[in-house]
């Protein structure tokens, strides 16, 4: 997680907990899907809204 901060696909989301870390992501569908796509993930599996 902390890779993916440091890469500005995530961010922290209050500090309230520091033992539970909440994270909101940092990027648009399109880039996820664009990556998901190149490592043959299919994300829309993994979504609510696509369920």
């Amino acid at each position: 997680m902390s890779s993916l901060v440091r890469l500005q696909l995530l961010t922290v989301v209050g500090d309230d907990h520091i033992d539970l870390p909440r994270y909101k992501c940092a990027v648009d569908f399109e880039f996820i899907s664009t990556v998901a796509r190149n490592v043959s993930f299919n994300i829309k599996k993994y979504l609510y809204e696509y369920m």
